[in-house]
């Protein structure tokens, strides 16, 4: 159970601190890349420092994988879920370019427009510094290369670890986006404010300021949506497991401490109103994993979970083979809270949800 826990811990810290470094380290190559062209640098000097970055960063994270290979996959936690490359390069880089696109678009879960910002303005401001540069004789082209490159590898820092893990729900870069969304912004604004005084100038770094606050205040908005939704979910989905841990002890309270129970289906909270659902916000534990490997009987374990966190009842875990029996079985009961929802067959306790 420790070991197991600690591997969460660890693990959700490498998901969150990850994609920040990676931004941090792509940020601070960048500012040295437009140092380099203001100084009119070697781009042999630069790409060397850039080297040395890389390797610390790839040092840190060969560590880590050694750790992770020889102690947290113990576990399972973290094998199950590690699918580096397992879908090819071209799937990974699909995967990773439409997420891009979807915080872009505000699409993806979480997304307020900060980001959108952050890209439109610090990509327009980027572009003419360079095209600035480059009708200076004295700047190397292959140093504008290798900063263009590094400015890129910023965009999409903060979703580098998608190819990693195979799938990139913003919360794995709640951490990063904000920081590069702000670092571009103020990357404006400082290239804004060094032009020669006009009316022009002037303008454009107010409307920058008025539009950057505005989706700010919208951020800190959605957020406190966020959290007021995840309360409401929590107090809904608490109701419902102990609802149907009731049915469970009235109807096979003696077989509970015998028999593994398996969840089939999973179950949505109703919200309100109020709440904001999406991919991450606003779901249960009861549909977190639901048809994961094509398996209706996958959530169980965070079911049981959950019920052991809430009400301090342990409930004996399936097999994987029980997991089958239990998704065949439950191919002819109704769904919960209908008579017949909650049955023993074979040994086991099958709760059937929806689909």
């Amino acid at each position: 159970m420790h070991r197991h826990f600690a591997a969460r811990l660890f693990f959700a810290l490498y998901q969150a601190l990850v994609p920040a470094t990676i931004s941090g380290m792509a940020l601070a190559l960048l500012l040295l890349s437009l140092r380099y062209i203001a100084d009119r640098g070697s781009s042999a000097d630069y790409l060397k420092r850039c080297v040395l970055v890389l390797g610390v960063f790839l040092a840190s994270y060969s560590i880590y994988s050694i750790i992770s290979a020889t102690y947290f996959t113990s576990t399972g936690y973290l094998s199950s879920q590690v699918v580096w490359m397992e879908r090819g390069l071209a799937a990974c880089a699909y995967d990773l370019l439409r997420y891009v696109w979807h915080v872009i678009t505000c699409r993806a879960p979480g997304a307020t427009g900060l980001f959108t910002l952050g890209v439109m303005s610090g990509a327009t401001t980027y572009a003419i510094t360079v095209i600035n540069a480059k009708r200076d004789d004295g700047c190397s082209k292959s140093l504008l290369a290798l900063s263009s490159v590094t400015f890129l590898i910023v965009l999409i820092s903060p979703f580098l670890l998608s190819i990693y893990m195979g799938q990139a729900p913003l919360a794995r870069s709640q951490f990063s986006v904000p920081i590069v969304s702000a670092a571009l912004i103020l990357f404006s604004f400082d290239t804004i404010s060094s032009l020669p005084t006009n009316k022009i100038a002037s303008r454009a770094s107010s409307v920058l300021a008025i539009v950057a606050l505005t989706l700010s205040f919208y951020s800190v908005s959605l957020i406190q949506r966020d959290v007021y939704t995840d309360d409401v979910r929590f107090q809904q989905e608490s109701a419902f497991a102990g609802e149907v841990l009731g049915y469970l002890e009235q109807l096979y309270g003696d077989q509970l401490n015998d028999s593994p129970v398996v969840f089939v289906g999973k179950w949505s909270a109703p919200l309100n109103p109020a709440c904001r659902r999406d991919d991450i916000w606003g779901r249960t534990l009861f549909e977190h994993d639901y048809m994961y490997l094509g398996n209706k009987a996958y959530n169980t374990s965070r079911i049981s979970g959950f019920i052991q966190a809430v009400y301090g009842v342990s409930l004996i875990p399936p097999s994987d083979d029980q997991q089958k029996a239990a998704v065949a079985i439950s191919g002819e009961m109704p769904t919960y809270p209908e008579p017949g929802s909650i049955v023993m067959r074979d040994g086991i306790l099958v709760v059937r949800l929806e689909d």
